[in-house]
């Protein structure tokens, strides 16, 4: 027989494991775990779970460029309906995430 806390520990996904998909306005707070770029995807993971975004897209670039040197550090990161800037990282303060 089984404990209920076997059969639960059984269907939890650890948070980074879990996709987050932002909308505009939605924004994702966490510790920032490492990015994983694929051929087809650039995937962000964090404590609260993970992002993705096509390799080739102007989130990717961004993402690629402004998380580089913030591992281990909370962050958050933005989705805006900006053409321009569509996504926005922001380095939030210890204990804030």
């Amino acid at each position: 027989m089984n404990s209920l806390g076997d059969n639960i520990s059984k269907e939890i996904t650890p948070l980074c494991e879990r996709k987050l998909f932002l909308r505009d306005w939605d924004e994702a707070v966490g510790q920032f775990l490492r990015l994983e770029i694929g051929d087809q995807w650039l995937q962000v993971k964090m404590s609260c779970g993970s992002i993705e975004f096509p390799i080739a897209s102007i989130e990717a670039q961004i993402l690629a460029k402004d998380l580089e040197g913030l591992s281990g550090r909370s962050i958050a990161i933005l989705k805006t309906d900006s053409a321009e800037r569509p996504i926005v990282v922001r380095v939030l303060k210890e204990g804030l995430a």
